[in-house]
């Protein structure tokens, strides 16, 4: 049982923070996570003093490390940076709280990223991460790494194996019935085909393509023609027909 004395989070995006705000009203949001200095963590310490432990939860950019990324540079991307932050970050509550105080970190990104990208991750921290894929219990492939320093106990239902340099989360559940997800009046065909959805990608509407297209080279023409149609919003593959809603509007991909 955890009781969360606060709740603290920096984020740069704000329909994020707004998200957060409607869920966690008592949460305090700030900005750019370089702000956090030595300053501000003293401040924490003085606000809530009487707590056991801390809870440090980061996740950073995959735009550099994901295998859709065409000539993508791993860590050593602009966006990806931001990971030393959070060592950063660590670092100031083990020196400000001490040495001896309980912090557990969680630290999360795409298990898509070059093999050598998460063991550099893992060197930093120390731990090797969990995979995790939520396609066990949702019709939909979101494979991440989680690095924590908090070993998974046994869980009904759950099974542990150790891999190279991962260790793998099994956590299979019956998907929801498909009026839950659908909105009225739609139809998803992939449902009867046991079908997964890709991994939702962030929307980039172009007057042109991008170089070296994810999956373009197996893509069909009609979702390719659909692609296009779409301004390349999406990666081509997102537009194959098992992936495409239907209603008497015409076809869409997932929304939120």
């Amino acid at each position: 049982m955890v009781e969360p004395a606060g709740l603290i989070g920096y984020d740069i995006s704000k329909p994020a923070n707004r998200v957060c705000s409607r869920r966690w009203p008592h949460a305090e949001l700030f900005g750019d996570v370089r702000e956090i200095d030595e300053k501000v963590v003293v401040s924490w310490s003085l606000k809530y003093p009487h707590i056991v432990e801390i809870h440090l939860w980061g996740g950073f950019p995959c735009v550099g490390l994901s295998s859709v990324r065409y000539m993508r540079k791993n860590l050593a991307g602009p966006q990806s940076g931001l990971f030393r932050e959070i060592l950063r970050v660590l670092e100031l509550l083990r020196k400000i709280f001490g040495r001896n105080f309980k912090i557990l970190f969680f630290v999360e990104n795409v298990a898509s990223m070059d093999r050598s990208a998460a063991e550099e991750v893992s060197q930093a921290l120390g731990v090797i991460p969990y995979r995790l894929q939520c396609s066990q219990a949702v019709p939909i492939s979101r494979p991440r790494y989680c690095w924590t320093n908090l070993q998974l106990p046994l869980l009904a239902g759950v099974f542990v194996s150790r891999k190279e340099y991962y260790i793998d989360v099994e956590a299979p559940a019956p998907y929801p019935q498909l009026d839950q997800r659908l909105t009225e009046g739609h139809r998803w065909d992939g449902a009867d085909e046991g079908e997964v959805f890709p991994t939702c990608m962030k929307c980039i509407r172009r007057h042109q393509p991008p170089p070296a297209p994810a999956g373009l080279s197996r893509t069909p023409s009609s979702a390719a023609a659909r692609w296009e149609s779409d301004n390349f919003a999406y990666p081509p593959y997102q537009y194959k027909r098992q992936y495409v809603i239907w209603s008497e509007q015409g076809w869409r991909l997932l929304n939120s």
